[in-house]
């Protein structure tokens, strides 16, 4: 955009805030005029002065049910997939830090690495307190020679990682995420870093950082994570994207009616009914999922589009609000009833093309898109919060994006996936498959 010196394209960024979660409306386009993106699993080949954009992903078909995949095998291929990418980073060769220029009247190592804004050299990981951050950090560290080796044993006596954790005091319903990390940091392999939040580090309170490529909603919180950040090591784990790979999103139910598979829906639509305390909760659960699994992909955004265009915004309200909202194929983001008519016309017209170019729609079951939709827009915010909390001579690694981590999530069975808990759960058994216990219930 900046060789070309591209003009800012003001219908992306509408649509960016109108339907961030509909690919149909941001469609291959950027926020710059003429400057095009290539979607997600796909890739540019170049050959003989020509282009094609091309996919290597393989995609559920609409028509035909997948075979049921057996959930151990499901399970044990997501932890081989996991561990080799969290081995991979810690054989690879150590990111090291700018040298330190030499002594200080009255400062030490780590004074003076503070006052350069340079991360501690070796291995670290977050530790929020959720099983995905938990995982990796109790992975990293008890690998077998990596690094969290514990005091006389091995060459690598006494390097234990650094487990960052970011309390603000404003825990809000995070209270056993907290005492999880608590317990967490007793593990002898783990060096535990309390970073304080203050005044300085609340939403919006940084608005003069570095300029991203595009705009994003980790920009909120930038001066949070680069507070976290700054006190981590020059290789980060992080667990963004473990939600998206392997929660399920809510359209999953469409896709087991789709399949005949009612039984299914029991466990998830009785922990919403507990949630919310009525007992009409799983006929407006069962009646919105079955409405989806009979809605075709065109019809969702022909409903999208005309409701922008009628500015009709539903306020969801709950677990159950945000469930039902998301059982559909297309639905609006929360910044849309901020724009002007003319803005939310020109997404509308956007989704109107998008149906015309294709009347079959995605070739793929409405839970599967959405997940595909929401895992690929929180890529890309990641993306985003990287050049905004950027600290220099850091590398952040988010190993459940990594193409291999993804793939095997996908193939967990869908009855597997729905149920409450299945994420801990999950992930508990790729630490104890790995030989690494200690996850927190």
């Amino acid at each position: 955009a900046d060789l070309v010196e591209a003009n800012l394209d003001f219908g992306h960024l509408a649509a960016l805030l109108a339907a961030p979660a509909v690919p149909a409306a941001l469609d291959d386009s950027t926020p710059y005029e003429g400057v095009r993106r290539i979607p997600p699993g796909h890739a540019l080949i170049l050959r003989a002065g020509a282009r094609e954009v091309a996919g290597y992903e393989q995609v559920a078909s609409l028509a035909v049910a997948a075979p049921p995949a057996d959930p151990d095998s499901a399970v044990g291929a997501v932890r081989d997939a996991l561990v080799e990418a969290v081995r991979a980073r810690l054989s690879a060769p150590r990111h090291v830090p700018d040298i330190d220029p030499g002594p200080v009247p009255g400062m030490g190592p780590a004074e003076r690495r503070a006052a350069r804004g340079m991360p501690v050299p070796g291995i670290g990981a977050d530790l929020s307190g959720g099983p995905a951050s938990g995982t990796l950090a109790l992975l990293a560290a008890g690998l077998p020679g990596n690094p969290g080796t514990l005091l006389g044993h091995g060459t690598g006596a006494g390097e234990r990682l650094l487990a960052v954790t970011f309390n603000d005091l404003a825990v809000g319903g995070r209270e056993a995420e907290l005492e999880r990390a608590g317990a967490l940091a007793a593990n002898p392999r783990l060096h535990h870093v309390v970073v304080a939040g203050g005044e300085d580090v609340l939403p919006y309170a940084d608005l003069e950082g570095p300029l991203t490529d595009e705009p994003g909603p980790s920009l909120v919180t930038a001066a949070r994570h680069r507070a976290r950040l700054a006190s981590g090591s020059a290789d980060h784990f992080t667990g963004h994207g473990a939600r998206q790979v392997l929660d399920a999103h809510p359209a999953r139910l469409a896709d087991l009616l789709m399949d005949r598979r009612r039984r299914h829906l029991v466990r998830p639509v009785a922990a919403l009914a507990r949630a919310d305390g009525s007992v009409m909760v799983p006929a407006r659960v069962y009646g919105a999922a079955r409405k989806l699994a009979r809605t075709s992909y065109r019809a969702g955004l022909e409903d999208l589009a005309g409701r922008l265009l009628q500015r009709r915004f539903d306020e969801p309200r709950g677990a159950v609000g945000a469930s039902l909202a998301a059982l559909t194929w297309a639905g609006a983001g929360p910044a849309a009833r901020w724009l002007t008519g003319e803005a939310l016309a020109e997404v509308s017209v956007r989704l109107q093309a998008a149906t015309n170019r294709s009347t079959t729609g995605p070739g793929q079951r409405p839970g599967d898109h959405r997940a595909r939709a929401a895992l690929a827009r929180h890529a890309a915010d990641l993306r985003v919060l990287e050049q905004a909390a950027e600290i220099r001579s850091q590398r952040l690694h988010a190993p459940f994006l990594d193409n291999q981590v993804v793939r095997a999530c996908r193939a967990l069975p869908e009855a597997l996936r729905v149920r409450p808990g299945a994420r801990a759960a999950i992930l508990r058994t790729v630490l104890e498959g790995a030989g690494v216990g200690g996850l927190p219930p």
